[in-house]
């Protein structure tokens, strides 16, 4: 230890004196007059800064006082040394703690729980409500038992270090795109039910450092990996997977790729093209009352009217003229009624109202739309049609009404049969059959004839 130095001096009345004390940084000046006394105290002049060695390390001024004065601070001592000074997790301890509890590894436990979840405990080694809440709260965001005691689980939890994950790659747009859809739509939250949805959830969270078990089942566990993602992300902390938390996760959309871009243009050319939900193709060549009576029809069949429409112009060629003839003798109507069909439709009718082709083709429109549904109608139900036939499903039931319920595939005519030589034309491959796919693709080209007139 450095010594201090004294030194005295007499001035004039010889009744004073000066003394400085080592390790002291003023004088006293005492001075007697008669029965009084009067004391002075002068600021020394700042004397060189001392210098203190511990093996061989020159310290502060700050640490040679609490060298000198028994109590040094471990820290700086540590720093002027070259050392690094103690952490919460060298002070954290090994003995259990609860509330109540206190010394420096209560405020080991504070720094921790500050530092893992973004608190600002006091930091005073008094294990108090603010403390045990936080130790909760650290307890069930790790899946451990929640009763505010510091043991060896919770202790471990502390000191485990967390994996940090590496920074997720921006999705591409098709990457982007997919993963939005699996999410699904809406909030997730505790308890949802869309099992797809939470699995990629739960596998997108593992992507950024979670460590869940996929399950599907949004439970504790997801709810505190979004509270956790939530939080890293500044957004607000409630546990679930609404718009905003979605929109971190997915990050910035990405520019959509030439693919998506084409596949959009043309979606977007195909809903222009469909017809609108009131409007009939070839709906200029019917009146209004015309019109509303094919949907009536369709909806009593359960069709499109548009799809009994496309029907109806092939069989007629387009011109929907309930007299419309094949031929001197041939089938009549809006869906050629043929002879066979006319005695269908005769069955259970009394004899005055018994039906003809002469009788069919001087009818109107819409009292032949009548016919039409009872025609359609009777075959849907003989031969198990579905509850809403489509275009293939009506002329199978207008030309074979056998074929209602089978296959595309299915055979209608074939061979040199009278029926097949008079729709030879439908036999698009040449092969001597006409089957129920080359039958439905004449409907499918009058439906887009009258999507091209509508456009």
């Amino acid at each position: 230890m450095a010594s201090g130095t004294v030194s005295s001096s007499s001035s004039s009345g010889g009744g004073s004196s000066s003394v400085s004390n080592s390790g002291g940084g003023s004088k006293t000046s005492s001075t007697d007059t008669g029965s009084k006394k009067t004391a002075q105290t002068k600021s020394e002049q700042p004397a060189a800064t001392p210098t203190f060695t511990k093996d061989g390390i020159t310290l502060t001024a700050e640490a040679k006082t609490r060298e000198t004065s028994n109590a040094p601070d471990m820290g700086a001592l540590a720093a002027a040394l070259g050392e690094q000074p103690p952490t919460w997790k060298d002070q954290l301890g090994t003995q259990t703690m609860q509330k109540g509890a206190d010394g420096e590894s209560v405020t080991a436990l504070q720094s921790a729980l500050n530092e893992k979840l973004g608190l600002s405990l006091d930091t005073d080694g008094k294990f108090g409500r603010d403390t045990l809440s936080a130790v909760k709260d650290f307890q069930q965001q790790n899946g451990l038992t929640v009763d505010g005691i510091v043991g060896k689980d919770t202790r471990a939890a502390l000191l485990a270090e967390k994996k940090e994950a590496e920074p997720a790659k921006p999705l591409d747009a098709n990457q982007y795109a997919l993963l939005n859809e699996q999410l699904g739509k809406g909030t997730l939250q505790k308890g949802s039910d869309d099992k797809d949805a939470v699995t990629t959830l739960q596998n997108a969270l593992n992507d950024r450092g979670a460590q869940l078990g996929v399950d599907g089942l949004f439970g504790n566990k997801t709810k505190q990996a979004v509270e956790s993602f939530q939080r890293e992300n500044g957004l607000p902390v409630n546990g679930k997977f609404d718009d905003a938390t979605r929109a971190a996760l997915l990050g910035p959309e990405p520019p959509k790729t030439r693919e998506q871009l084409q596949d959009e243009e043309a979606a977007r050319r195909m809903e222009a093209s469909q017809p609108k939900q009131d409007d009939l193709i070839f709906g200029d060549k019917l009146t209004a009352e015309e019109q509303q009576k094919v949907r009536d029809v369709a909806a009593s069949l359960g069709a499109d009217p548009n799809d009994l429409m496309a029907v109806m112009a092939a069989e007629t060629g387009g011109t929907f003229d309930p007299a419309e003839r094949a031929g001197k003798n041939g089938a009549v109507g809006l869906i050629q009624f043929t002879n066979t069909a006319i005695t269908e439709m005769n069955k259970g009718l009394p004899r005055d109202q018994q039906l003809t082709k002469a009788s069919l083709e001087q009818m109107s429109f819409t009292e032949q739309m009548d016919h039409v549904q009872s025609y359609l109608q009777t075959m849907m139900d003989r031969y198990n049609g579905p509850a809403n036939p489509d275009r293939g499903d009506l002329y199978a039931a207008v030309f074979s009404p056998a074929l209602v319920d089978n296959s595309d595939t299915a055979r209608i005519y074939g061979g040199n049969s009278r029926e097949y030589l008079a729709n030879k034309s439908l036999d698009t491959n040449r092969d001597g059959f006409i089957t129920r796919n080359e039958l439905t693709a004449r409907a499918d080209e009058w439906y887009e004839r009258g999507l091209e007139v509508m456009v």
